[in-house]
């Protein structure tokens, strides 16, 4: 690994829960237990968009093209987590009955109750990106201290974050082991790609969750997890 000063670390809190959808199971939304990078990566040029008052979407997709950006995962003794099995998935994620609004009336509509997850407020996260534009650097130390909205329900007062602080060298960085290897990623790039999700080890960083029912279990923090890597 590199000195990593051309590597910021980014820091985040969770000002509300945060949900971002990852698979569907009947009336349950599963979310992601981490901010994915795609989705920071939309929240980053959106923001970077409206800076000055005007509304330049296209211009500032082609800024942050040259990005590389990592996963934002929840902080916890010096690194991040990046699995989360039953008790710790437990202690950080919950679920809520919602029902659906139509857009159109603003009232509930019938038949429509759903059960979405989402990470529990009040949580730190961390990412890395590397930026190659001194106005991006401008820009994302300007967000020090905002507030801004990521994931679903938006609407309803989910994924609210505040953009905490930014750091560059290694002195700023986790000391964990997983800490270490998303940074190695983001500074040693495997290919072309430009978010971590697609550059990573898969198989170690992305497990895949199998759920499981049984006469004892239901929707929600009721189901037990197990995780097992990807093609086995």
């Amino acid at each position: 690994m590199s000195e990593g000063n051309n590597i910021f670390q980014i820091k985040l809190k969770a000002l509300s829960p945060i949900s971002i959808t990852k698979r569907e199971f009947g009336v349950l939304y599963e979310t992601y237990h981490y901010i994915p990078a795609w989705t920071m990566w939309n929240s980053l040029v959106k923001l970077y968009a409206i800076k000055d008052g005007s509304i330049d979407y296209e211009n500032a997709k082609k800024i942050f093209e040259e990005i590389r950006l990592s996963n934002f995962y929840i902080i916890e003794d010096n690194d991040i987590l990046v699995n989360l099995q039953d008790e710790k998935r437990r202690e950080y994620i919950s679920s809520d009955l919602k029902n659906a609004i139509d857009v159109l009336t603003n009232t509930s509509l019938d038949k429509a109750l759903y059960e979405r997850e989402y990470i529990k407020p009040g949580r730190d996260f961390v990412g890395w990106i590397k930026p190659t534009r001194e106005n991006v650097i401008k820009f994302l130390n300007e967000l020090k201290g905002k507030i801004f909205f990521i994931g679903a329900d938006k609407n309803t007062g989910f994924g609210k974050v505040r953009f905490m602080d930014i750091k560059t060298g290694n002195t700023s960085f986790l000391n964990g082991k997983n800490a270490k290897k998303v940074i190695d990623f983001i500074d040693h790039p495997k290919n072309n790609y430009h978010l971590f999700p697609v550059e990573s080890n898969r198989d170690e960083f992305f497990p895949f969750i199998v759920r499981e029912w049984d006469g004892d279990k239901g929707n929600g923090m009721k189901i037990t997890y197990h995780a097992k890597a990807i093609g086995d």
